[in-house]
């Protein structure tokens, strides 16, 4: 903001100019001892208390301008264009990053854990999430084409010309059925390769919007079709605003199992509002004649049900998206619960290679990166940041990982953190379980 205190006198005016036109008097000298009244401070306003900050030494460099060296050398040249395509269709935006994020991402990929430290508004987010990029980009050059979609993976939910329960649910385990499932035409391994936790459901959404932008805006879909083979990077939402709580299954009187049509229609009821919503912002959008970025912006409020965010639980307990944003206390719930199970277990599985002939698994490991993300760091702090750090420590375990193994990376953000001082590192070391010299 160029002129703080002119936005302020501006927005004040207009409040007072409403007061005065929807309140008017005949009487002078009353209109003028209310505006005397109302431009005083404590009554309709307070004093804007404004702190300068020096701007953030830039790294000189957008990124395409990015060497290897700027990589750490951890990418080949393949490997960096697709990571320089992909964060260019939405991620960052046509300027230099500043010297904090193309150190982070470095350090990062030179196998760093990394704690992101600059103050607000400094592009914390996309200091954690350009390793995280990074990394995929490494995997989907490496990716097979998926197989063509299904007719109904896209039309499940409709009121008009969709499936019934019993076509939704396959009645042996009662899970999302091949037909309905959102990532069955994919050939590749599903498993989570970042999970990203917040201290609240707030900076969640926050999150989702700047995901959506980057990973499932049309020139995200369009590039990723072009250089991709087709194949994208799936995010997802898992708390309690994702679609639906509950399981699909009900125990009847005599004890055994049926379909439970009543979550069933739950969940195409709530699916049928996100796709009413995303339909009527795009009419908007029409309407109104809005395009670029303007418009891009606008779409990354509402979720698209045909593209890379995960529509519900149940899609993601099958197959676990590449990036799961959520806080601790769904996480607590997940490792709870026998429903969840899935994320981890497939998570696991892909980590340990599985997936592959056993003479291929351990030259394919140190590629498979497992990414815990924390924001606000400092917020997890006394007998709360205690337990969070104990139920991180069950989550590595759960995924057959330690706090120092090769396959797992740190990266957190945090604005109240001081990189040099002894009292946060101790901080951050205490609460990861990981020593000074791994970060």
């Amino acid at each position: 903001m160029k002129d703080p205190i002119g936005s302020f006198e501006t927005i004040k005016e207009n409040f007072i100019r409403y007061i005065k036109t929807a309140f008017g008097t005949k009487f002078e000298g009353v209109e003028k001892e209310r505006y005397d009244l109302l431009n005083y401070d404590r009554v309709l306003y307070r004093k804007p208390w404004i702190e300068p900050l020096p701007d953030y030494v830039s790294s000189g460099k957008k990124i395409n301008d990015l060497t290897a060296e700027d990589l750490g050398n951890a990418l080949n040249e393949s490997e960096a264009n697709t990571f320089k395509g992909l964060v260019n269709t939405g991620l960052v935006g046509d300027f230099p990053l500043h010297s904090h994020q193309a150190e982070m991402l470095k350090q990062a990929l030179l196998g760093k854990n990394c704690i992101i430290t600059s103050g607000t508004g400094s592009g914390k987010t996309e200091s954690f999430l350009l390793p995280l990029f990074a990394q995929l980009s490494k995997e989907l050059t490496n990716w097979q084409a998926p197989v063509q979609k299904s007719i109904s993976i896209n039309t499940w939910w409709k009121e008009n010309g969709g499936l019934s329960a019993r076509e939704i649910v396959n009645s042996s385990n009662y899970t999302l059925s091949d037909a309905v499932r959102q990532r069955q035409h994919e050939t590749r391994k599903a498993g989570v390769r970042a999970l990203i936790l917040y201290p609240m459901n707030a900076l969640v959404e926050d999150q989702m919007s700047r995901l959506r932008k980057a990973l499932d805006s049309d020139d995200t879909r369009a590039w990723l079709n072009e250089n991709i083979n087709g194949n994208a990077i799936y995010f997802g939402r898992y708390n309690g605003t994702s679609p639906v709580a509950g399981e699909l299954k009900k125990v009847k009187d005599d004890g055994t199992f049926a379909i439970n049509t009543k979550k069933v229609n739950q969940l195409k009821e709530q699916l049928q509002q996100i796709e009413t919503d995303s339909t009527r912002v795009e009419q908007y959008i029409q309407q109104t004649g809005k395009t670029g970025g303007e418009a891009k912006e606008l779409k990354s409020f509402f979720q698209r049900l045909d593209g890379t965010e995960m529509r519900s639980r149940f899609d993601m307990q099958v197959a676990p998206p590449d990036i799961m944003i959520t806080n601790y206390s769904m996480l607590s719930i997940m490792l709870m619960r026998d429903i969840d199970k899935g994320i981890f277990n497939e998570t696991k599985q892909w980590l340990a290679c599985e997936d592959l002939p056993e003479n291929q698994r351990e030259a394919e490991k140190p590629n498979r990166i497992f990414h815990l993300i924390i924001d606000e760091l400092h917020l997890y702090r006394g007998t709360q940041g205690t337990e969070v750090a104990y139920l991180l420590k069950l989550v590595l375990n759960r995924l057959g990982l330690h706090s120092h193994h090769p396959q797992l990376r740190i990266l957190a953000s945090s604005a109240s953190l001081e990189a040099g001082d002894e009292a946060s590192k101790n901080f951050v070391c205490d609460f990861f379980g990981v020593s000074h010299e791994h970060f």
